[in-house]
C-alpha cells in the first residue's frame, strides 16, 4: 500500500461511468458514478485503487485505476478543466470508437464536440 506523493495529482474518467467506492473493492457500496471526462483530484493510490475526490460534487471515494487516467501535469490538467469547448454532451448516452476501442459518452459528459468527432485529453475519438 503506497501513498501517492505529496504534490497535487489529478486524473479523469476513461469510462463512461466509472463507480465511486466507499472503499477500495470490486464489491464495495457505490457511492456515486463519475461521467466520462470529469475530473477528480487523487489522494492516494493502493494497488489497483485510487482513493479521490470529485471536483463536479465533491464526493470523496475510490475508483478502479484502469477507468481513469492521470493526467500528465498540472498544466495539462488545467488545460482541460479551463477548455472553453468542453461541455456537458446534450445528447442521450451513444458510443464513440478509436479502431477497435470504443467508448460510453452518457448525457451529461463533460466532452469536447469537434464536428462529427469527440476529444478528451487522450486525444479525438
Amino acid at each position: 500500500m503506497t501513498k501517492t506523493e505529496s504534490k497535487l495529482t489529478y486524473a479523469y474518467a476513461h469510462s463512461g461511468i466509472v463507480p465511486l467506492r466507499s472503499t477500495d473493492s470490486d464489491t464495495a457500496e457505490m457511492v456515486n458514478q463519475v461521467l466520462l471526462g470529469e475530473t477528480m483530484q487523487v489522494l492516494e493510490t493502493r494497488e489497483r485503487w485510487h482513493r479521490v475526490v470529485c471536483e463536479f460534487d465533491g464526493y470523496e471515494g475510490w475508483v478502479s485505476v484502469a477507468q481513469v487516467v492521470l493526467f500528465d501535469n498540472e498544466q495539462h490538467y488545467l488545460a482541460w478543466k479551463k477548455n472553453p469547448n468542453r461541455k456537458a454532451s446534450p445528447f442521450y448516452t451513444y458510443r464513440i470508437s478509436r479502431g477497435k476501442t470504443r467508448r460510453t459518452v452518457p448525457a451529461g459528459s463533460p466532452v469536447v464536440f469537434n464536428t462529427h468527432e469527440v476529444e478528451l485529453p487522450d486525444g479525438r475519438w
